[in-house]
């Protein structure tokens, strides 16, 4: 890469024509550059020319016609400048081909020369493109903070920042900062109702000035953290009297039973409750309110549970009291 230099044609013994080319500026923001190219000729013998002779400079395919007089003398003489606009590559970059031909037409040292061309392709100096994400994790978490870090093509650039999750995103103007930290909200996972995580795109937009100069992005998995899981209100237990008096008030081994139901039961963040379920010691009865018969006397534990459209489970307990029941024999 270079911002400046010269391609020779030395075309006769103490003759040469010259391209010198040099980059006048550069447009970050539009990715352009500024090319000027001379044309000259150098002489170390002398000449003796009056007649208008032409040529041309073509920079990057555009072509520009000039006159010039080679004139008289020993000289080192500038026949013509021009100077145009170049589009950079995408990235950057830019190989420009340059060439000049002057029509000098004399006969020199004894020798008729006509046209004469040199011609060049030098690689300019890359203007800095968007910028990138240096530091970004490949996963996360939602509700936890994440830090980020930018590589900046120009210092005088500056960001947007924006992450995108299905339908949920939040775009941050980070102005000249080069890092930042974000926590990607609980709320988003109601776009993964029925999955424990997804993925997130980091977009990093650059700008130079107000224009914006392009876009790259990263792929970070988010996952749902494990305290979202889904929740129940309560577990009730009703007695079922059968022979036993209703009078009573209480529930009486292999005689009551009892209806027990999950109340309340809820998903997190967009999940749905699946499957209900409700466990008696070793006996578990699907359903959202179930029927038990009671085989043993003294304190019953009855444990609901339910399980979300993300496979997370959540219980909770409900006890009761049983009185002992034995059905009475002959001796």
């Amino acid at each position: 890469m270079a911002s400046s230099g010269t391609y020779t044609n030395a075309f006769k013994t103490g003759f040469s024509l010259q391209l010198r080319w040099s980059t006048v500026s550069q447009d970050i923001a539009n990715n352009t550059s500024s090319v000027k190219v001379e044309t000259w000729l150098v002489n170390t013998y002398s000449t003796s020319s009056s007649a208008t002779k032409s040529g041309s400079i073509t920079i990057n395919g555009s072509t520009g016609t000039y006159s010039f007089v080679v004139g008289n003398g020993v000289q080192n003489k500038k026949l013509f400048e021009r100077t145009i606009t170049v589009g950079h590559n995408q990235d950057g970059t830019k190989v420009v081909a340059l060439s000049t031909t002057a029509n000098i037409q004399l006969t020199l040292s004894g020798s008729y020369v006509g046209s004469v061309t040199v011609t060049g392709s030098p690689t300019l100096d890359t203007i800095p493109r968007k910028s990138t994400y240096s530091t970004i994790p490949t996963s996360a978490t939602a509700g936890t903070s994440f830090s980020y870090a930018i590589a900046r093509a120009s210092s005088s650039f500056t960001h947007r920042v924006g992450f995108v999750f299905g339908t949920s995103n939040q775009w941050i103007d980070i102005g000249s900062a080069t890092s930042g930290t974000f926590t990607p909200p609980l709320a988003w996972l109601a776009g993964i109702p029925n999955s424990t995580s997804g993925s997130m795109t980091a977009y990093v937009d650059t700008y130079s000035g107000g224009t914006f100069v392009g876009g790259t992005s990263k792929t970070i998995t988010l996952s749902v953290p494990a305290s979202v899981v889904p929740t129940i209100g309560s577990v009730t237990v009703s007695r079922v009297d059968g022979p036993v008096p209703a009078g009573w008030g209480v529930y009486v081994q292999n005689k009551s039973s009892a209806n027990v139901t999950i109340n309340g039961a809820a998903g997190a963040y967009g999940s749905t409750i699946t499957k209900y379920e409700t466990t008696m010691s070793t006996t578990t009865k699907t359903g959202q309110t179930t029927n038990f018969t009671l085989p043993t006397s003294g304190t019953v534990t009855f444990t609901g549970k339910v399980t979300d459209s993300r496979g997370r489970t959540a219980t909770k307990t409900m006890n009761i009291s049983v009185e002992p029941y034995t059905t009475p024999a002959i001796v």
